[in-house]
């Protein structure tokens, strides 16, 4: 996946939220993936002149993003992964445990969409957390809907809460979906366990889920097996009444859509259905507010 202009911004983001990029770890070698003129706008967006006045310098390394972590303060800079054909300087399986040599490294790990198609999430997972120094970030930016074939999973914001939660040693501070166009626009996702609610959306479009994770202390991760929220405390009791609800719903549509089905061709019912899906904002139906970004420079909000 490497960084294009969604992971980019999500990564200034971090910065902005302090992160400390000085012992950086990427799971693949990161390409950048943005125009220079692109690059220069979002960083002065993002109230970094400094990486703006360096632009050239940082792209000295591209394709490769080498140029641009080092400019967010890397003084060590690692790749990881399976093989060296991109120029990986730790060659490791993630699919494997770790030696011990591998503890505590790094003051942050960017996964730029490796995870989704390393087999064996939970022991991918594990080696993230054992390399990672305690107050470490984990900078995870995967598929969510609509990458069915990109690699082997999509994931959903019920995962990233249920593992990076304080019983496993970590904090989830920020999970974010966007769509990969460039006019796309952020949305924050809510624990669904504060919700008390599955977070469920149908869209259209590819969809980054991009998620910051704080690691509080060491444990034997994963100390707590993730449960889905609703099947944990007798929360899946109500659950399961709103999946027969929505269930009941499918089964037995409403006269007015019986009518339709009856009346309509079915050319005419699947422009229907186009319109429909153009108007409505899947987002808001699954209960996510707009999240803007932050322009440090000017202390307003960007949308």
């Amino acid at each position: 996946m490497g960084i294009d202009l969604q992971v980019l911004r999500f990564i200034l983001a971090s910065k902005q939220a302090n992160v400390d990029f000085s012992r950086t770890a990427t799971l693949g070698r990161q390409n950048l993936s943005v125009h220079p003129d692109v690059f220069k706008r979002e960083v002065l967006r993002f109230g970094f002149p400094e990486l703006e006045r360096d632009t050239r310098e940082i792209y000295a390394s591209f394709p490769y993003a080498d140029g641009f972590l080092r400019h967010l303060g890397a003084e060590s800079l690692s790749a990881i992964d399976a093989s060296d054909y991109e120029g990986a300087d730790i060659i490791l399986d993630m699919n494997r445990p770790l030696s011990s040599d591998f503890s505590g490294g790094f003051s942050v790990i960017i996964d730029g969409g490796s995870m989704e198609h390393i087999f064996d999430v939970p022991q991918c997972l594990k080696n993230i957390v054992t390399m990672l120094d305690n107050d470490g970030v984990i900078i995870s930016i995967n598929g969510a809907n609509n990458f069915m074939g990109h690699g082997f999973y999509q994931f959903s914001p019920e995962f990233f809460f249920r593992v990076f939660c304080k019983d496993n040693g970590f904090v989830t501070d920020e999970v974010v979906l966007s769509e990969v166009h460039t006019d796309a626009v952020w949305h924050e996702a809510k624990d669904p366990a504060v919700l008390r609610r599955r977070l469920e959306l149908v869209n259209s479009n590819p969809t980054y889920i991009m998620v910051r994770a704080r690691k509080l202390r060491s444990v034997e991760f994963p100390e707590t097996i993730p449960q889905q929220s609703d099947y944990q405390r007798g929360m899946w009791i109500e659950g399961s009444q709103h999946m027969r609800s929505n269930t009941v719903d499918y089964l037995a549509p409403t006269l007015g859509h019986r009518i339709l089905r009856w009346i309509l061709p079915p050319h005419l019912r699947r422009l229907c259905r186009s319109v429909l899906s153009a108007v409505r904002d899947p987002y808001k139906e699954s209960g996510m507010e707009q999240r803007p970004f932050p322009n440090r420079a000017s202390g307003r909000h960007l949308t």
